[in-house]
């Protein structure tokens, strides 16, 4: 006598485990933490890149030399000290990583340590770097926008358990 096991999966189940399973399409492969990626597939970013709502904010990415590229950042307002802040992309292994710190009136440092970031997502026109802090992800993402006359900038973080971002427009200037 053949003895039958007979599924008893609901459809719902079914459904949950497709959407998680749905959440890492864009995502390396289980296992395969690496994001593939080289300097030249960012170059989109060189160039000196302004915007002016309500405050000023100026970004500065060189063009890759040496395994890395070097980008400065100045954000505030009229009559005010502003923040700065340098970057480095750097190239290692197949991937890219991020660092950067945080500066005040005459590079007075805001930060205790380098903050690094690590590569999770790029695609033709933009590019994902992720790190933990304090238990959550804080991510920076950078976008072409506008036929490459555009670069967008978000910050997401948690501030006090709740999720918030900082968004940045830049137009190329000549």
């Amino acid at each position: 006598m053949q003895r039958y096991i007979r599924p008893t999966v609901s459809v719902s189940a079914v459904a949950i485990l497709l959407a998680f399973a749905s959440i890492g399409i864009s995502r390396p492969p289980p296992g395969d933490k690496t994001v593939k990626a080289r300097l030249d597939d960012i170059a989109w970013m060189v160039g000196h890149w302004a915007g002016d709502e309500g405050e000023f904010a100026e970004e500065t990415w060189n063009a890759p030399r040496g395994g890395s590229m070097a980008g400065m950042c100045r954000i505030g307002a009229e009559g005010s000290k502003a923040l700065y802040e340098l970057l480095l992309i750097e190239e290692k292994g197949d991937s890219l990583t991020m660092s950067l710190r945080h500066f005040g009136p005459a590079l007075t440092s805001r930060d205790k340590e380098t903050l690094a970031f690590d590569l999770v997502r790029t695609g033709p026109s933009e590019i994902v770097f992720e790190r933990m802090e304090k238990g959550s992800p804080v991510r920076v993402t950078y976008r072409s926008e506008d036929s490459k006359n555009g670069l967008y900038a978000r910050v997401e973080k948690q501030r006090d358990g709740k999720p918030v971002h900082f968004d940045f427009r830049y137009k190329r200037l000549k």
